[in-house]
């Protein structure tokens, strides 16, 4: 399997990507038995790959579908072990495409068993993706940076989510 991280230098794809921070914590990923993962905020589809890597399947969710997604899982030789869904946006941000669907709807199919919240970074949006996930017992946030994060840092401090990198926070249900 191709190398996710050094994928992303080549091609230029590391700018607003969690994948220096997922790469970062390699191992955490490694000790993880994860069978079925979701990610919220799927952006140009480096996260979902990364994880990928350590699941059997990933279920994908953002409100915008770059093309350049499908290369990408493509390229690093995982497009069949991910599932990617359009959603309709939050309310200040709709999405237009009439393909859209309630990420809800979508979740309440779906049992899987870890979580990777990348999208809002407001302290709302954050506490509404936990609630969707929250039921899987392990949930990764990015943008758990306290200097530049400091809403979504207060939030997980507040659940009881443990600080794993800079910029990523680990909650698991006890």
């Amino acid at each position: 399997m191709i190398d996710v991280y050094e994928y992303t230098k080549e091609n230029n794809l590391v700018k607003f990507s969690a994948i220096p921070h997922l790469d970062a914590v390699k191992d955490f990923f490694k000790n993880l038995k994860i069978n079925v993962a979701v990610d919220i905020g799927t952006y140009k589809g480096i996260g979902a790959a990364h994880i990928a890597q350590f699941a059997n399947k990933v279920y994908t969710f953002d409100i915008i579908e770059r093309p350049v997604i499908h290369k990408v899982w493509d390229d690093l030789e995982v497009r069949d072990k991910i599932c990617f869904y359009l959603i309709k946006g939050r309310d200040d941000n709709p999405s237009k495409d009439k393909r859209a669907i309630d990420i809800e709807t979508i979740l309440d199919t779906i049992k899987f068993d870890f979580a990777f919240i990348d999208d809002g970074h407001s302290e709302n949006d954050v506490e509404e993706d936990f609630k969707l996930v929250k039921r899987c017992g392990r949930v990764l946030f990015h943008d758990a940076n306290k200097i530049y994060y400091p809403h979504i840092y207060k939030f997980m401090r507040k659940i009881g989510a443990k600080q794993l990198h800079d910029w990523l926070g680990y909650w698991e249900a006890k």
